[in-house]
This record gives structure tokens, C-alpha cells and sequence, in this order.
């Protein structure tokens, strides 16, 4: 069957008709006799049936994702599923798995091209279908879950007159999505350790489409915001980012994983932070944050002082009475009973000390398990070719009781 699907490509055009023939109010009209004379249990069996063909050859056969990514007709043809399954009040299983192997399909059809491959009145009907899907009680978890994998297609562009209002009015959309995500973040082991790779990774699909949509709506960023990062008190910190169990202490302890996800769970923290340095190491801390910041060269950003423009203020009362005893490394309080650990040392000790920190940090230069570096022009960390350039900006003051 493959070999015939690959080689013959009115074989791959019949299949899809197929995927809208089957569909009830069509399949009387149908040109196919045997279709016509289905019953109704198999109809809607052989139509489940096909859509599982095509959702196994649309991921391994190229050619036919080119041809039907480049067919007007595909993106219709696999909603169908999915608006019958909104349509009816006692959808069976059956229904449910037909909706979940088309938009499995759309996603494969589509997930390796670009933003312009499909018509805007296409992409505004898709916007529309997947929302219903979004907030519709009565579709599970993992219909949603295709619902946004697709979404975070670069295909399917954010419509914002369907997704969203303005001034926050009506929220239901993104609230779906912010809620599947914390329903998926619940499914990981709490131990960070034990978090399977695959299973992080698959949230990564969330993430994307909550930032797509936060870049394109300032109203869905300020909602995702008020939702995620709201303004800090001294209860929030207390503890770690990470050791929280709101939305926000879930994701940075996705950040702490060695996943591809946790990039992308980063970037969403970032964009919500309005991009400033300053105040995504305030929510997440230095510590969770710093691989972004130095990939993103901006690591000279972060001593910057609050912008003027940025009006969204993220601090209260409550909070600014102990941020200056907040730990920036781990954004919560500094121990109560933490001193100095040279604070009853003489000075010969002291000396001793460093000296010892010297010799130590010469001997893993010489091994080469680290290497001096500065902060380059474009943000970026870069190797020094000699230690004189990290005082090459030092500015030395001249002594005050000079003649």
C-alpha cells in the first residue's frame, strides 16, 4: 500500500476524498455506490479507518505531505471529524478517535512548512475549529492536545478576532491553553531527575503556541501574565521558584530538566517579562535563567535599570520591604541564619584563604576545566586571550588626598 500511495498520486487524492466523503450529510451525494450503501456503524468505522491511514502515511511518505500540503482541500477535508464531533451531545469513541487521527494527520501534513502554504479564509476556519475544540467541555485532554500541536503550526497563524478580544473581555481561549498546560506540567514526576525526555519535550507544542499568541496579542500576554507572573509578594518568596506549586514554580522546574522543552518554556517566561532581563531573574531567578540570557547575548542587560515604558508594575508593597534580602541566584530570600564565612577570620587567615581560591582556580585553568572570559559586543560570553583584557574598562579612581 505504501509503494501504491507513493508512486501513484490520484491514489493519495482518492484517499482524500475519502476523509470527506464518509461524513454523513455527504455520503449520500457520494459518486461511490459502496459508500452509499454503508450502514451507519459502518460508515462510521471505515471513516475512522481511513483517517488512520492517513495519519500513517502522511508520516511516512514525504511526497504525500508535499502534495497535500500544497492541496486546498486537505485542511477542510481533515476539520470535518472534528466539526461533527463538536456537533453532536453523546459523541461515541469512535468520534473521538476520528477528530484526534485528522488533526494527528494536519499536523503532519504541515509541520515542515511555512506560514504561507494555506489560504487566510482556510487558516481563519482552522483558528475557529480549534478554539471550539480548546474550550468545549466536553473534548478530553488528549483531542486538545492535537488541537494544540496544530496550533502551534506556523501554518496555522493566530487569527486574533477569533482567538481573543480586546482589554481582556473574553479570555476563554487562552485560558484553555494555559490550563491544559498546567494539567500537563501535573502529568511529570516531581522529581526533576526522573522526568523522561520524551514526555517533556512533548509540551513544547504549548509553550509555542502560548508565546505565538502573547507576540501577536498584547492582551493575551497581559492575561498570561496576570495568570502566570503575577505581582510578587514576600509569601512568593520564601521558598525557591522551583519548590512552588503554582503555575510559575511548575514551569522553572521544567527549565531545570536537560530537555529541549525547557528552552521553550524559558522563551515563554521571557516573552511574558515583556523580554527584560531584570525582571525574568526577579521570577525565575538567576540561577534557572542564565543559559537563556547568554544564548540570547544579553547578558550585559542585566544590571539595566527599569525602563521607563514598562507600565505592567511587578512588585507590591509587601514585596519591596525585602527585596533587597533577596538571593538574584535563586530568587527567593537569603538564608536568616546564613554570615559571612570570613567574618572572624584574621587577616592573615583571609590571605591564606585566597590564596588558596588562586592557586586552585590557576591549576583548573592550566587543565583547561575553565577558561577566563568577558562579556563580548554582541552579549555574548567569549574566551580572553589574556587576563589584562578584563581590566582593560577598569576605571581607577585617583586618591582623594592627592596634592
Amino acid at each position: 500500500m505504501r509503494d501504491r500511495l507513493a508512486f501513484y498520486s490520484e491514489n493519495s487524492q482518492i484517499l482524500l476524498n475519502y476523509l470527506r466523503d464518509f461524513e454523513e450529510s455527504k455520503r449520500i451525494k457520494s459518486g461511490e455506490k459502496w459508500i452509499r450503501n454503508l450502514s451507519k456503524e459502518e460508515n462510521a468505522e471505515i471513516w475512522y479507518l481511513y483517517h488512520r491511514i492517513a495519519f500513517i502515511v502522511t508520516a511516512l511518505i514525504k511526497p504525500i505531505q508535499k502534495s497535500w500540503s500544497q492541496n486546498r482541500e486537505t485542511v477542510p477535508n481533515l476539520l470535518i471529524p472534528c466539526e461533527s464531533l463538536l456537533l453532536l451531545e453523546n459523541s461515541q469513541e469512535m468520534d473521538k478517535n476520528r477528530a484526534n487521527e485528522a488533526l494527528k494527520t494536519m499536523f503532519n501534513v504541515f509541520c515542515h512548512c511555512d506560514e504561507n502554504c494555506v489560504k487566510s479564509e482556510i487558516v481563519e476556519n482552522a483558528n475557529l475549529i480549534l478554539k471550539k475544540l480548546m474550550i468545549s467541555e466536553r473534548i478530553d485532554d488528549e483531542i486538545k492536545q492535537s488541537a494544540v500541536n496544530c496550533f502551534a503550526l506556523p501554518t496555522i497563524q493566530p487569527v486574533l478576532s477569533i482567538l481573543c478580544d480586546k482589554n481582556l473581555e473574553n479570555m476563554e481561549f487562552t485560558q484553555s491553553l494555559l490550563n491544559l498546560l498546567e494539567r500537563k506540567l501535573d502529568e511529570l514526576p516531581s522529581d526533576i531527575h526522573n522526568i523522561p525526555t520524551t514526555s517533556a519535550d512533548l509540551i513544547g507544542p504549548n509553550f509555542s503556541g502560548l508565546s505565538r499568541l502573547c507576540k501577536e496579542s498584547k492582551f493575551a500576554r497581559r492575561y498570561c501574565r496576570m495568570k502566570v507572573l503575577p505581582p510578587l509578594t514576600n509569601q512568593d518568596i520564601e521558598k525557591r521558584p522551583e519548590e512552588q506549586k503554582s503555575l510559575r514554580g511548575k514551569i522553572v522546574r521544567l527549565m531545570m530538566t536537560p530537555t529541549c522543552a525547557k528552552d521553550i518554556a524559558s522563551q515563554f517566561l521571557f516573552i511574558l517579562c515583556k523580554k527584560s532581563v531584570g525582571r525574568m531573574i526577579k521570577y525565575t531567578g538567576f540561577g534557572h535563567s542564565a543559559g537563556l540570557i547568554a544564548n540570547m547575548g544579553l547578558l550585559g542587560q542585566i544590571n539595566e535599570p527599569k525602563r521607563e515604558s514598562d507600565s505592567e508594575d511587578s512588585e507590591t508593597d509587601e514585596y519591596n520591604e525585602v527585596k533587597d534580602n533577596v538571593n538574584p541566584v535563586t530568587g527567593s530570600l537569603f538564608d536568616p541564619e546564613r554570615g559571612s564565612a570570613i567574618a572572624n577570620m584574621t587577616d592573615e587567615q583571609k590571605e591564606y584563604e585566597a590564596m588558596k581560591l588562586l592557586d586552585a582556580m590557576n591549576k583548573m585553568m592550566d587543565a583547561g576545566v575553565v577558561k577566563p572570559g568577558t562579556i563580548g559586543e554582541d552579549g555574548k560570553l567569549r574566551e580572553v586571550s589574556h587576563v589584562l583584557e578584563l581590566t582593560k574598562n577598569v576605571q581607577i579612581k585617583d586618591d582623594e588626598d592627592s596634592d
